[in-house]
């Protein structure tokens, strides 16, 4: 993961220390730290003493005042703090000394948390860095899917949040996690159809990013299919439609109107019928015929 460590500004709402020799000393936690493995990385910050010093001692630990690690940083008030094991308390606090190596008392100590991003299939979380923050501190997070994908779920602490796009972590008090669950995004297709007839599914079916869908459109007994329209756009009278490679939201409509049949009519020599050939009528209608023979001769 890359380094995205950054300082946070410690007025106003500094952190106030207790005095080191005669002054007072302020002792700061900021993030988001590299992680490396089970290892992550903060920066901290401190006032400079108000008499001379030699240099700072920085101390940190796992228990409150028990700090089993200590790192003579020099004449320096920022230090960059690496190997910072993830998903435990850390506990902060910083010594002066003067030429002779005498040194002070420990400053007033800073406790710390981990919040640990988890990297996801499909998608980001955005710091995606362990962060390293005081108590109290609060942290946004974002969470973005990758093309075509949404996200599914959210998880702090192992627990559903919701497919949220951003989590913040508010007033720390402990350590947290922070993951993402991601599938492949989904289109809505809306189906409708016109009195007389039906197109089913009907309604909107929701379709995956790059998956199929077909339709089937019936009309009513003495009843046809007059024209589907597909995001708007004839396609015809069909019986049925597929969509294919959906990669948006699509719509499907259909209309009916009265079925009819032909009656074909034809005389032989010597007379006629009208009217004569194919006549179209409308399904349930009439139609009138009128037979008439030739002179001389007779139906």
């Amino acid at each position: 993961m890359s380094n995205q460590s950054s300082i946070l500004n410690f007025r106003s709402g500094f952190i106030h220390l207790s005095s080191l020799l005669v002054c007072m000393l302020f002792l700061i936690c900021v993030g988001p730290g590299k992680s490396l493995s089970l290892a992550a990385e903060a920066t901290l910050a401190w006032d400079a003493n108000a008499e001379p010093v030699a240099g700072y001692k920085l101390y940190y630990g796992n228990a409150s005042r028990t700090y089993n690690t200590s790192v003579d940083v020099g004449k320096v008030t920022q230090y960059t703090l690496t190997g910072i094991e993830e998903g435990k308390n850390i506990y902060f606090a910083v010594t002066a000394y003067d030429a002779n190596r005498n040194e002070s008392a420990f400053s007033a100590e800073l406790e710390c948390f981990t919040l640990m991003p988890a990297q996801s299939l499909n998608g980001t979380i955005s710091p995606s860095s362990t962060v390293v923050v005081s108590r109290g501190s609060s942290k946004n997070f974002t969470i973005t899917p990758a093309s075509n994908y949404a996200i599914a779920d959210v998880l702090v602490n192992n627990i559903s949040v919701g497919p949220v796009t951003t989590y913040s972590f508010s007033n720390v008090d402990r350590n947290h996690t922070i993951s993402a669950i991601f599938s492949a995004a989904s289109h809505t297709i809306t189906a409708s159809a016109g009195a007389n007839g039906s197109i089913s599914p009907a309604g909107s079916v929701s379709v995956a990013h790059g998956g199929s869908q077909t339709y089937t459109i019936t009309a009513n007994s003495g009843y046809k299919v007059q024209d589907v329209k597909v995001d708007g756009t004839s396609v015809g009278a069909l019986a049925s439609y597929t969509f294919s490679n959906v990669t948006g939201a699509r719509t499907i409509t259909a209309a009916f109107e009265a079925a009819s049949h032909t009656i074909t009519a034809s005389a032989g020599a010597n007379g006629s019928i009208s009217p004569a050939g194919s006549v179209s009528v409308a399904h349930g209608g009439s139609q009138t015929y009128t037979i008439t023979a030739n002179s001389g001769y007779k139906v």
